[in-house]
């Protein structure tokens, strides 16, 4: 089975629409999408509005930033939180407002409390016209709280503007608490089986009207689709719109890594990113699921360590600014002077680059898929 390596192929594509932007003299305009974060610093770069500027840019999206906290943190905690002071949270979204360039879509994180005031018009008067996606930030993944309890309700007020909110399982527990603080009606859910993601996703969304996506990544289910972290085998994200009443379970394999920090700002971001390009937001979350699993399949592997980010971005070839499509091609790492074309896969393993035909050897564009071992060989 072969298959086309899309990425040279898209390269070569875009060196052609150059090509001929250069013979008929124009340059033809490239859309960049413009995502905006609202979110905290994370100091060690795995989560934060760090993990959301690489997962904008490796969504061909542009990265505007607010950086509403400083944190003190690493892969074992957080262990200072400063929150920037809300007049400074004003003036950025100010000069961000005065842009002449409009912004495609919004992402939320870290909200401290002080900063909510001046947050909260700037989402009023962008809501009907640019998507906001509002990640819950209460609870990092290890368990310690980032806002303080008197913030809550007032971010609460905020999903009124959100086009999605995304919580954890730690955070839909805390948004219960919200609305049993005020209707103690409201039954307690106890994340157990399939059934109670369902019941507290669509319990959100109804009293909240907003669209909820349940991310299960803390609370893995077995074969039976029951909690079971001692023996998981699936990941639940669940999607609930209010609007339509439709419930979408997203299902994926369950990835045994430690190279979880930052899963969540990364998911969000990822959607926000589809949502500015136009998608439904049905399939704006099921390709940001898809994005984030790779990110962590190409992760280093550390305990508690960072996603790898950048897994579907190509290292830029170092060829000439000048050069033209011919010398593209010649030059490229793939393509071979004598213009010969070798069926066998290149691998990198051992010490050196092995593959028939010796190191300069070249694959086709259809080429088949290699499996890589620890030695010198390909199979």
């Amino acid at each position: 089975m072969e298959a086309i390596d899309f990425f040279l192929f898209y390269e070569v594509m875009a060196r052609l629409v150059d090509l001929c932007d250069q013979l008929s003299g124009e340059l033809a305009p490239v859309h960049v999408p413009r995502v905006l974060t609202v979110a905290g610093s994370d100091s060690s770069g795995g989560a934060g509005i760090e993990a959301d500027v690489k997962t904008i840019t490796a969504h061909k999206c542009y990265a505007v930033t607010c950086i509403t906290a400083l944190t003190a943190q690493n892969s074992l905690g957080v262990h200072n939180v400063t929150t920037t002071p809300a007049e400074t949270v004003e003036k950025v979204l100010v000069a961000i407002a005065d842009d002449q360039i409009a912004l495609d879509a919004i992402k939320l994180g870290m909200l401290p409390d002080e900063t909510l005031s001046v947050i909260t018009p700037f989402l009023a008067a962008r809501a009907a016209r640019t998507p906001i996606v509002l990640d819950p930030v209460f609870v990092a993944k290890n368990g310690d709280r980032l806002s303080s309890v008197g913030a809550l309700k007032k971010a609460v007020e905020l999903f009124q503007h959100a086009a999605l909110i995304t919580p954890n399982s730690r955070e839909v527990e805390v948004l219960l608490a919200v609305l049993r603080s005020s209707d103690p009606s409201v039954e307690e859910i106890t994340i157990t089986t399939a059934d109670d993601f369902y019941t507290a996703a669509r319990l959100l969304g109804s009293r909240f009207k907003v669209d909820v996506l349940f991310k299960g990544g803390l609370v893995p289910v077995n074969e039976n689709l029951a909690v079971d972290p001692e023996n998981p085998v699936y990941i639940l994200n669940v999607l609930y719109e209010h609007r339509s009443e439709k419930l979408t379970v997203f299902r994926s394999n369950h990835i045994d890594s430690p190279n979880l920090h930052g899963t969540g700002c990364t998911l969000s971001s990822a959607v926000a990113c589809y949502l500015a390009r136009g998608a439904s937001l049905a399939t704006a979350v099921e390709n940001a699921i898809g994005f984030v699993n790779e990110a962590i399949r190409h992760a280093e592997v550390k305990p508690n360590g960072p996603l790898n980010h950048t897994w579907a971005i190509k290292r830029p070839h170092e060829v000439r600014k000048d050069a033209g499509l011919l010398s593209f091609l010649m030059n490229h790492e793939k393509s071979s002077h004598t213009g010969k074309v070798h069926s066998s896969p290149v691998c990198a393993a051992g010490n050196g680059r092995h593959a028939a035909g010796g190191k300069n050897s070249i694959i086709s564009l259809n080429r088949t898929t290699a499996t890589c071992r620890p030695t010198t060989a390909c199979t």
